[in-house]
């Protein structure tokens, strides 16, 4: 009887073990945090127009003017890096020559918000190769915001003072803008 006793006993108490630990609860609650979205942003620069283009000049005659428009067009700021690369050639096209002093240029910059339109510089005359040098140096670390445009009146002319020499010569010119991230740490293409 002691076996059956002991065995009935075991049996009980582990039915009611298992009753118990069946019928115990815990109080549990859910929160759900849906359409969670990464978005990346977008960098994009776009331009419309020419630096200049003057054909035929003379000392003292036409002044030729053109419109350059810089837009972002992305979602991001950016920071701006502008080169003008001017090449001055001879009648020939063969021989380059450094004779960029007669090669005037005079720029209006100005930036529109979206909204309002601020002038940021207004220049005087200047050699062609000054205005590359100024462009490199003014136009490095300019933040550029989304939707924001960057609008340039050229006008170029050839300096009354050109002499013989001139004749038949030009001024090729690329005008190169980049631009980089507006965070720490971003660079530049090389």
């Amino acid at each position: 009887m002691s076996k059956k006793l002991l065995l009935s006993l075991l049996l009980i108490g582990v039915l009611a073990i298992g009753a118990g630990l069946g019928t115990y609860a815990w109080f549990t609650a859910e929160a759900k945090s849906e359409d969670n979205v990464f978005e990346v942003g977008t960098f994009k620069l776009e331009s419309q127009g020419k630096v200049f283009e003057l054909k035929n000049a003379e000392p003292g005659g036409e002044i030729s003017t053109k419109k350059l428009t810089v837009k972002n067009t992305g979602s991001l700021p950016m920071i701006l890096k502008a080169e003008l690369t001017p090449t001055f050639y001879q009648a020939s096209k063969k021989a380059t020559l450094n004779f960029g002093d007669y090669f005037e240029i005079k720029a209006t910059i100005s930036y529109t918000d979206g909204i309002k339109e601020k002038p940021l510089y207004i220049s005087e005359w200047m050699s062609v190769k000054d205005f590359a040098d100024f462009v490199s140096k003014e136009w490095n670390q300019f933040t550029f915001e989304p939707k924001h445009e960057l609008k340039v009146d050229f006008k170029l002319r050839l300096n009354e003072d050109a002499g013989n020499e001139y004749q038949g010569g030009s001024v090729e010119a690329a005008l190169i803008i980049q631009a980089r991230q507006a965070i720490e740490g971003a660079q530049f293409q090389n």
